[in-house]
């Protein structure tokens, strides 16, 4: 099994160390480099950081990950939330509906999220 590509834009300066021939004093000055200049999305780009030679920059292209890190949206972290708890409530609701509503009820009940409902509490 191949080992994971280093994304050399994100990964912190510990995981770009375990590239082979790259000690954390280098791996330091590569993500210092990308601090102060930017992605680095070629070989060459990676060799105008001290001590990286241009052999080395090749050497470890395959082992690269070059793109640019991705940008997650406020909103597209809450859609995922709600639609896994959607398909949670529904695969309880499928499978043990005599249990789940005081459950749910519980849950969002006015002492932990805010919610009240006066009819649950004369059950």
């Amino acid at each position: 099994m191949a080992a994971p590509l280093v994304k050399i834009n994100s990964d912190s300066a510990k995981e770009i160390a375990g590239l082979y021939g790259i000690g954390s004093d280098l791996a330091e000055r590569v993500a210092a480099y990308r601090e102060a200049n930017g992605y680095l999305h070629t070989p060459e780009e990676l060799s105008k950081v001290e001590g990286v030679s241009k052999s080395l920059a090749v050497t470890l292209a395959p082992h690269v990950d070059w793109s640019e890190p991705r940008e997650v949206e406020e909103g597209e972290r809450s859609i995922f939330s709600v639609l896994s708890g959607v398909l949670i409530l529904g695969f309880l609701l499928a499978f043990d509906y005599r249990n789940v509503w005081p459950q749910l009820l519980d849950i969002l009940d006015s002492r932990h999220y805010g919610f009240y409902f006066p009819w649950y509490h004369t059950w």
